[in-house]
């Protein structure tokens, strides 16, 4: 096959649309894809003015005045545009100036047409926030239905009556309130995965959960993660707000102390609190709490966790006191640009 017939045979073997355009605007070749996604009958592009497609916002990427040395630099962007049949089309163009045999300079159209991507995009974004108003009316619904419930067996404690009708009564109040507690954890989190995990200067991240955050009695608290990134959800600023709430659940004296080190090949990020009881049954991170109604929050921070590789887990201490372990893999850190000493918040 020769240089010339592979030029040719190529084009039709890929399923991206390509086309070939003098720097005066004229198609110069296209091959059957790019005729497609154009919206046109076969053999009807090439020979024609490329202002006439696409609405002219194709004219635009053909750069007459490219100088050589940027020749292997092709220009990337997505565009969006009508076609012969007034249909939008969505196209990913790849453009690259080549220089012809004949000595002339022309540019090299790629056209991926991503139309159903972005069309399924929209309809799963719709279908997204469909799905989060119902929930928020149905979590609001039946809330208020709880409260009412909660409201009546108040009510009922003040009338006198047997031990065994307490206990029942106490049962329903709890039974109740776990399951408030359960629709408040799907409000926090129901975000999940909504956003693209982006990258948070931790020191900073904790700092501001911190600012949001009442912390009832004497505590010190202290952060030593200099300059250190994490890639993940944007809820995890969610998540070190509820840590430092069940912190605030009890207001002994204590301290507060997140940091970061260098682990085997990822980052080790330890989050210790002394504040929190040991033994106490509200102990959010205890195996025990599993059981009980705030399993779901312990399940929703190791998934917003996950979703870039971070595990997480509890560490056992000497004395008992809360210390969770965060193990980040090396794609998902940076590097600080340069050493900071620890510093308190």
């Amino acid at each position: 096959m020769t240089e010339e017939q592979w030029y040719t045979t190529l084009p039709f073997l890929v399923t991206d649309g390509v086309m070939l355009v003098s720097e005066e605007g004229s198609v110069l070749y296209a091959n059957r894809q790019a005729e497609e996604i154009l919206g046109c009958r076969p053999g009807t592009v090439t020979g024609e003015r490329l202002e006439a497609f696409g609405g002219g916002i194709l004219t635009r990427l053909v750069s007459p005045s490219r100088s050589p040395e940027r020749e292997q630099e092709p220009i990337r962007e997505e565009i969006s545009f009508p076609d012969r049949n007034s249909r939008w089309r969505h196209v990913s163009v790849a453009t690259a100036s080549v220089s012809l045999s004949s000595g002339e300079n022309a540019t090299l159209f790629i056209l991926c047409d991503i139309t159903k991507q972005r069309r399924c995009e929209r309809r799963l974004q719709t279908l997204t926030r469909i799905l989060a108003l119902v929930g928020s009316t149905a979590r609001h619904d039946i809330l208020n239905k709880i409260e009412t419930i909660r409201g009546y067996v108040g009510l009922l404690f003040r009338v006198p009556a047997d031990e065994k009708s307490i206990a029942r009564l106490q049962t329903i109040d709890t039974a109740a309130e776990e399951i408030r507690d359960i629709l408040f954890a799907t409000r926090d989190f129901e975000g999940i995965g909504r956003e693209d995990p982006a990258w948070f200067l931790f020191k900073d991240t904790f700092r501001d959960a911190v600012k949001k955050t009442i912390l009832p009695g004497p505590v010190t608290i202290s952060c030593s993660c200099p300059g250190f990134s994490v890639f993940a959800d944007p809820l995890i600023v969610r998540v070190l707000e509820i840590f430092l709430f069940e912190s605030s659940r009890d207001a002994r004296p204590g301290s507060i102390a997140l940091s970061c080190e260098r682990y085997e090949d990822g980052l080790l990020i330890q989050y210790h609190d002394t504040r929190i009881a040991p033994a106490a049954e509200q102990d959010f991170f205890s195996p025990e709490s599993r059981s009980k109604n705030r399993r779901l929050f312990v399940f929703y921070i190791e998934e917003i966790f996950a979703a870039t590789g971070i595990t997480i887990k509890r560490e056992e201490t000497a004395d008992e006191s809360i210390c969770m372990e965060f193990l980040v893999p090396r794609p998902c850190y940076r590097e600080p640009e340069e050493e900071d000493n620890s510093e308190g918040v």
